[in-house]
């Protein structure tokens, strides 16, 4: 669900940073020549996770590269693909925002923030296509730099 922003210049449509360059025409017909700088920053935060999938786990604090196993991704870190999920703190408990995000296999995953969550307090989920959908047991203050550690034990998640 992450949008991508694109950024019009001269009539041309840009969705990541880079240096571009132009050729403009002007009233008296010469040329000239244009050049774009574009940067881009994270103006949000960071959520950092752990978090271990049953099946998957080999001991040692460590998972399986499912994705690599399954053909998908060619890397020895990669374990699987997973939705972070930020809901409502509040009855119904409303899905509020979802980002897709890569689950490595030593349990880590990151995650940029958007501004809108910033100081905010969400109850954070963790979703797999195979496995069962896993709570924070309190909800948590997204800030610049937020953790949470769903592997420290049974208090750390809904039940």
């Amino acid at each position: 669900m992450r949008r991508r922003i694109a950024f019009t210049w001269n009539g041309l449509i840009f969705t990541e940073a880079g240096t571009q360059t132009a050729v403009l025409i002007n009233a008296a017909n010469c040329d000239s020549l244009a050049t774009l700088h574009l940067s881009t920053q994270n103006c949000g935060g960071s959520l950092q996770l752990f978090s271990y999938l049953q099946g998957y786990y080999s001991g040692a604090y460590t998972m399986q590269p499912v994705l690599m196993n399954s053909g998908v991704y060619n890397s020895y870190a990669d374990c699987d693909t997973v939705w972070v999920e930020w809901h409502d703190t509040l009855a119904p408990y409303t899905l509020l925002y979802a980002l897709p995000a890569t689950l490595q296999t030593n349990g880590s995953i990151s995650v940029n923030l958007p501004v809108a969550l910033l100081n905010n307090w969400y109850y954070l989920a963790l979703r797999n296509r195979n496995h069962i959908q896993t709570w924070s047991a309190q909800p948590i203050q997204m800030q610049a730099l937020t953790a949470y550690d769903f592997s420290t034990g049974a208090e750390k998640v809904m039940v």
